[in-house]
């Protein structure tokens, strides 16, 4: 079974971001992303604990070729990913726990089965 999501606040904003800053640049790149960001997605979802290894138990997986990564926390048994930024390669690493609200940061390494 595949284990259930969540997207934080501050990810829907990163993603908002990235898109509007690509489809700015060219359709065709924006599409581009979408498809691998759905294929990043899937993968994080059938193989959860693929990720790489980040700071406070957060895990991150490339999105294609693109300077962005899917920054996410998932639980022992990998059946629920939180996917906390879509961090840019460019940004200082960790930026996005800024805007993390104490449920957010609270939670990031300490997720349980």
């Amino acid at each position: 079974m595949p284990p259930s999501i969540e997207f934080d606040g501050g990810f829907d904003i990163d993603l908002d971001e990235a898109t509007t800053f690509l489809v700015e640049q060219s359709i065709a790149i924006a599409e581009r992303f979408a498809a691998f960001f759905e294929a990043s997605v899937e993968r994080v979802l059938e193989f959860p604990h693929s990720g790489s290894p980040g700071d406070r138990g957060t895990r991150s997986v490339r999105i294609g070729a693109s300077p962005y990564s899917l920054v996410y926390v998932v639980n022992r048994d990998g059946s629920h990913v939180r996917f906390i930024a879509l961090a840019h390669a460019a940004r200082e690493p960790g930026y996005w726990r800024i805007g993390c609200d104490a449920a957010c940061c609270g939670r990031v390494g300490t997720m349980s089965a």
